[in-house]
């Protein structure tokens, strides 16, 4: 239980000030997107910069919250271990949907950047951010539930349940990774200025 509390709570930060700073990253170009649009920049090369500038201070935030967490918590090193590896993965396939987000639902003509992240495009990127995050977490908590339980009444562990959990894990951390660039991409080509 507490795996779930901390990760979903850590998880659900990350998610949220992903979404005020990651989502408005397009939009915050404004009136000036047009010089990017006419420029040689590819947009798949355009999203990557972006990606990039908002992965590296995401996943500070995000390990630094774990560790404090961990310490706190005082959690055993195999919790300690899966925690600092999950919210790595939630750091990149978050910032992938941030930025992938912003793309397709662009604002550029906000007048500040909170009104970007509460635009119909980021309620989408929230609500999307928190299915993600609530699949994946229930993904690794069978294994884990499975890992302790045997430890404590040796109740043997299924590693058949375990490899397909984890094939699932991966199928959804690759699409959360991939779609939303991919489609980000597709959107910025597209998008008239």
């Amino acid at each position: 239980i507490i795996f779930f509390l901390n990760m979903g709570f850590a998880g659900f930060i990350v998610a949220a000030v992903s979404a005020r700073f990651v989502f408005s990253a397009i939009s915050i170009e404004g009136k000036s997107f047009w010089v990017i649009k006419i420029s040689p920049i590819h947009p798949k090369k355009f999203l990557w910069e972006k990606f990039w500038i908002s992965f590296f201070p995401l996943v500070i935030l995000s390990e630094l919250l774990i560790f404090l967490s961990i310490y706190f918590l005082k959690i055993d090193m195999i919790m300690s271990t899966i925690s600092v590896a999950t919210i790595f993965i939630f750091s990149i396939c978050l910032t992938s949907m941030g930025v992938g987000f912003g793309a397709i639902f662009p604002k550029f003509d906000a007048d500040n950047t909170a009104e970007i992240a509460t635009s119909y495009g980021g309620i989408m990127y929230m609500i999307f951010s928190v299915v993600y995050i609530g699949i994946s977490l229930i993904l690794i908590a069978g294994p884990v539930h499975m890992y302790y339980t045997n430890k404590m009444i040796r109740t043997g562990i299924n590693m058949r349940y375990i490899i397909i959990s984890g094939i699932i894990f991966l199928i959804i951390q690759l699409l959360a990774f991939y779609l939303p660039l991919k489609l980000g991409e597709k959107s910025l080509k597209n998008l008239e200025i």
